[in-house]
């Protein structure tokens, strides 16, 4: 998708870190922006960052675990603007306890908002996008965990695997349309997802703080804004995997090589 300029873009989880690196990064390609947040107030601020140095931007907040708050997520884009060309289904949450001690509550809360939020994303604005019929894309921001198991983090791999699958099937089934789609697969980079507690459902139980060493490997990690840059340039080159950390393919290629490893000793045993 080439043309930004002038097209409109909706970002979920875009009251910080790499969520608010898109909206900004859409924002000076020249496309409005949608800046969607639980957090009403963040969302509302990086709007204004947004319209300071692109053209109009709306801050909306949304629940993307609730298909009823997307829809009206959708509905108030298009009422604003009269489309969407780029949907950003990038919000997410994690929960850092071994598998053993993961509750019932942290997997729904985890699945809810990593997984279903996109599933929500997808099922609200994909069948708009068709009926539009203008070039789009959609972006799902998945993870190198979606690729690597992360110990202490099962329900966040879990559900960052599930988004990968998701996303290749969609490109497979949109390959013949105008639809572009993208999964963001980044390493650490500095955000506040070490805090999503904040935003845990009090329903749920109280969350548990993340680990010092994994919040301190996120301080560490790439600016969220330069990952903006890169979602941006993916979209722009209508890439389907976006690797913001391509030293780690090592660790990806040492995965697969197992994989061909133990298809090679089952076929040993079967034939």
């Amino acid at each position: 998708m080439r043309e930004l300029s002038g097209r409109v873009a909706v970002v979920t989880g875009a009251a910080s870190g790499i969520g608010r690196g898109i909206v900004l990064a859409l924002a000076r390609a020249g496309m409005h922006t949608v800046a969607s947040d639980i957090d009403g107030s963040g969302a509302q601020a990086v709007s204004e960052e947004a319209a300071m140095i692109g053209p109009r931007s709306l801050a909306l907040q949304t629940d993307v675990s609730d298909p009823t708050s997307v829809e009206a997520l959708a509905d108030k884009t298009w009422a604003e603007f009269g489309a969407c060309h780029v949907l950003c289904n990038n919000a997410g949450v994690a929960v850092a306890r071994p598998a053993a001690e993961t509750t019932d509550e942290d997997w729904r809360w985890t699945l809810r908002v990593n997984l279903w939020g996109v599933v929500n994303g997808v099922n609200t604005f994909l069948q708009r996008l068709k009926v539009q019929d203008e070039p789009a894309h959609i972006v799902n921001t998945a993870s190198m965990s979606g690729h690597l198991p992360t110990p202490l983090l099962s329900a966040y791999t879990a559900s960052k695997y599930a988004v990968v699958g998701l996303s290749e099937c969609l490109a497979i089934e949109l390959a013949d349309t105008p639809i572009g789609i993208s999964v963001l697969c980044p390493g650490a980079v500095n955000t506040r997802i070490g805090d999503a507690g904040r935003s845990r459902p009090q329903a749920l139980g109280p969350d548990v703080p993340i680990r010092e060493s994994i919040r301190e490997a996120l301080a560490k990690g790439m600016d969220a804004e330069r990952a903006g840059e890169i979602v941006c340039r993916g979209i722009e080159e209508d890439e389907f995997w976006i690797f913001s950390h391509p030293e780690m393919a090592s660790f990806v290629e040492s995965r697969q090589r197992g994989i061909e490893a133990s298809f090679a000793r089952w076929k040993e045993r079967l034939s």
